[in-house]
């Protein structure tokens, strides 16, 4: 049943996501037109190949190392949140450079900080 919960707050949290980047394409597109949409594109073209390389596997690490409880959760959620969060802050606030912080709210267990 758990498994169950988990993959259904993911498939949201998965719809919520591509909601929100529709909305914003939306709303960037209106506010830019063609020439301006074609420099955000390209922007977050840049930023997603910068991040291929500078993410270094950090989604899979997060996973393993709750998965073998090798570090204790609270260190590998908060290392995690604020490397994610300078990804975010360097890629000019684009949702969906922050993989690491929703895959590690989805993962089992991960709601238990105490």
């Amino acid at each position: 049943m758990r498994v169950l919960r988990n993959s259904v707050l993911s498939l949201i949290l998965q719809i919520a996501q591509a909601a929100a980047g529709f909305g914003t394409m939306v709303l960037v597109t209106r506010a830019m037109g063609p020439a301006g949409i074609g420099a955000y594109t390209l922007l977050g073209l840049v930023t997603t190949a910068a991040l291929l390389f500078t993410n270094l596997g950090l989604s899979s690490a997060a996973v393993y190392h709750v998965g073998k409880n090798s570090y204790p959760l609270r260190d590998i959620v908060g290392t995690s949140a604020s490397i994610s969060f300078a990804f975010f802050a360097s890629s000019g606030g684009r949702w969906n450079q922050c993989e690491s912080i929703i895959l590690l709210v989805t993962a089992p267990g991960a709601m238990v900080l105490t």
